[in-house]
Formats: structure tokens, C-alpha cells, sequence
């Protein structure tokens, strides 16, 4: 009995864990607090260059990137390295645009962002 537990249920159980914490990026990147919302943030930063106001989406774009760093915490572990070096890139990107004042490649960041983030842990 003691050799059963120790060689089938315990790797079972150690691999039924593995497997639960890679499969839970899809849930864990759903924003549980108002400062968490990344998309709520993309869409409101894509609003305010629509309308011009450049100085609230400076702000918020760095909330988009603020609120992605408390999720990537929380998902590290269950979406691919690469997926999360894309987000951040195309995040940085954004900003720069932003900065600049381009409303194409601002906007057509902030598109990168959002087709990212509907990929990240599929």
C-alpha cells in the first residue's frame, strides 16, 4: 500500500497540479479588481484618440501597462513566454506612439494588443 501511494498517487496528483496551473491562464487573465482591466483600459485609450485627448490617453496608457504587470504576475507560469514579451511589446509600442501623438500606429497598436490578449492562455 505504502509503495502505491508513493509511486502512482503522488505523481498523479503532482502532474493533476502541473496541469491545472497550465490550463488556468485563460481564467487568471480576467481582471478581478477595477485597477487589473486591461481591455477596459485599451478601449478607453482608443476613445480618447478618437475625441483627441492625448493627455488622458498618455494616462491611461500607462494604466493599460500598470494593469498588465499586476496580471502578468498572475499568469506567468500558464501562458508562453513569448506570448507575454508580445503583449509588452506591443504595450511599449503603443506608448511611444501615444507620446507622439500618431493616431494610426497608435490605434493600430492598441488593435495589437487587443488580438494579443484574446490569444494569451489558448
Amino acid at each position: 500500500m505504502k509503495e502505491f501511494i508513493l509511486y502512482k498517487v503522488i505523481p498523479l496528483f503532482i502532474l493533476a497540479i502541473f496541469i491545472c496551473v497550465m490550463k488556468s491562464g485563460e481564467y487568471l487573465k480576467q481582471s478581478f479588481t477595477e485597477e487589473d482591466d486591461v481591455m477596459y483600459y485599451v478601449e478607453l485609450v482608443s476613445t480618447e484618440i478618437d475625441n483627441g485627448h492625448w493627455s488622458e490617453a498618455k494616462t491611461n496608457i500607462s494604466n493599460v501597462k500598470d494593469a498588465f504587470e499586476i496580471v502578468k504576475k498572475r499568469i506567468q507560469f500558464s501562458v508562453e513566454r513569448n506570448e507575454l514579451y508580445e503583449m509588452e511589446s506591443s504595450i511599449n509600442r503603443a506608448i511611444g506612439f501615444v507620446s507622439a501623438r500618431d493616431v494610426g500606429g497608435a490605434k493600430a497598436e492598441l488593435e495589437e494588443i487587443k488580438f494579443t490578449w484574446e490569444g494569451l492562455g489558448k
